[in-house]
């Protein structure tokens, strides 16, 4: 077996190696043929363990990105699901849609610049007010709101109403390109994936 650096596995390399049901995500090993190995003995074991089973289940954080090693190099599983359905390595970063780490169907994938990532970002686990971008402001007894664009930090506004503040921060979400996803929590990601795949 020739020794594959990792610029040599190519789309067309994981596909020999891999199948991807792109309706649920799930990437499984196929039956690997002689050639990737030095010896008989190591192809038929590798058959027999891993042949027909579920591929990339180790968690590579606590977000849960699922990892694996391909030919000796590590890989995290969206970019091989991407790579494998469509034939060609993501050029950026891979969003997951709906938030979900671990969910590598192809409708919840998207090919992003970090700018754009970044804009299908959960709210932060420290926020008080239940939206990104708004805080109270304690001194002048009003509602805040912020949001980032071009790695500055824009001024809004200010409300004395949340209702108020809360419009004005979804306004400048459409304004700036945001996505609709922007700032969901944790509960709402789950009702989002428990709904996608009824």
């Amino acid at each position: 077996m020739e020794k594959y650096g990792r610029d040599d596995i190519t789309p067309e390399v994981l596909r020999e190696l891999l199948d991807y049901d792109p309706s649920t995500g799930v990437l499984t090993w196929k039956h690997r043929d002689r050639k990737w190995f030095r010896t008989d003995r190591s192809w038929k074991i590798w058959n027999t363990k891993h042949a027909g089973q579920r591929a990339f289940t180790r968690k590579a954080d606590a977000n849960v990105r699922y990892t694996a090693t391909v030919l000796g190099h590590g890989f995290s599983s969206p970019r091989i699901a991407w790579a494998v359905h469509f034939g060609e390595w993501p050029k950026e970063q891979m969003d997951h849609i709906n938030g979900d780490p671990s969910d590598n169907r192809i409708c919840n994938l998207r090919d992003v610049s970090a700018v754009e990532n970044n804009r299908n970002a959960a709210r932060r686990s420290d926020n008080t007010s239940g939206v990104t971008g708004v805080s109270w402001d304690a001194v002048n007894n009003r509602w805040k709101v912020t949001i980032s664009v071009n790695k500055r930090n824009l001024w809004v506004g200010d409300f004395a109403r949340k209702s108020d503040a809360i419009e004005a921060r979804k306004a400048a979400e459409q304004e700036h390109g945001y996505h609709e996803n922007h700032g969901r929590s944790g509960g709402e990601k789950t009702k989002r994936l428990a709904e996608s795949q009824k």
